[in-house]
């Protein structure tokens, strides 16, 4: 982004603009007025790169499917005129279905130890007291539930992290997506903060790691989003430009 000339639209997220100036964006009559509820992202016409992409695909933020099918919908868009030269993306519960992998993971551990409830395991890595990867979690779970001893503990870590991998799986369409932007010769990154090591598992078991260019993680970076050097480094190791790059995050919790 333009810091020093103040650029309102140096970097378009999908699903917001990412301003440095933030200015009310006008909707438009016809997004005003029609109801969310009978809108189709496959039935709207791609917007411009001025237009806030929410206009045209109502409720982005809370539902994932909606927003893998807005970008796989928007491929054309994004080959258009060469208007970007490069595509930055989130890595979990964007390209690949990460969620569902932890709670499968946290099914597997319940299971091993024959007690407890796989819900309840998973509400713990929501607490916000550790990372969201933390083993810190399942050590508090067993804890919580009265079971002791560092060999269970490290079996359950042991397993929770096999399974979570084994069950990651991309969204449907992304890899036809990600492989037609790839062959028109468009850069692709990924900016996540996972670590290298399980973003790059990840994308490999996906069978998504051949497309990206770059994979911009915080032990790389020194930081997290929304910090903007992890995409900014991102850019330039693949000698994007920010003003014809375009950022893709759909994390309907986040705000980034």
């Amino acid at each position: 982004p333009d810091t020093d000339t103040g650029s309102s639209q140096s970097v378009c997220i999908v699903g917001k603009q990412w301003n440095h100036n933030p200015k009310p964006q006008h909707r438009g009559k016809d997004c005003d007025e029609e109801d969310p509820e009978t809108q189709s992202p496959g039935h709207q016409k791609p917007p411009s790169f001025s237009h806030d992409i929410n206009c045209f695909y109502p409720n982005l933020y809370q539902d994932v499917h909606a927003t893998i099918r807005c970008l796989v919908d928007m491929q054309d868009f994004l080959l258009h005129d060469g208007l970007f030269d490069a595509v930055l993306f989130d890595l979990d519960n964007t390209l690949v279905d990460f969620i569902s992998a932890k709670k499968k993971a946290c099914a597997a551990v319940i299971n091993q130890l024959g007690s407890g409830n796989p819900d309840e395991l998973f509400s713990y890595f929501l607490r916000k007291r550790y990372g969201f990867e933390d083993y810190g979690n399942i050590f508090d779970y067993l804890s919580d539930i009265g079971v002791s001893g560092s060999a269970t503990y490290l079996e359950s870590c042991t397993l929770y992290e096999t399974e979570k991998l084994f069950n990651i799986y991309p969204y449907k369409g992304i890899e036809e997506m990600l492989s037609g932007l790839h062959s028109k010769g468009m850069r692709l990154g990924v900016v996540t903060d996972a670590d290298s090591d399980h973003a790059e598992k990840r994308l490999k078991k996906a069978g998504l790691f051949q497309y990206f260019d770059i994979i911009m993680t915080p032990d790389i970076s020194g930081s997290r989003k929304p910090d903007p050097n992890s995409f900014l480094m991102a850019l330039d190791s693949i000698r994007a430009d920010p003003v014809l790059s375009l950022i893709h995050i759909s994390e309907p919790t986040r705000p980034y």
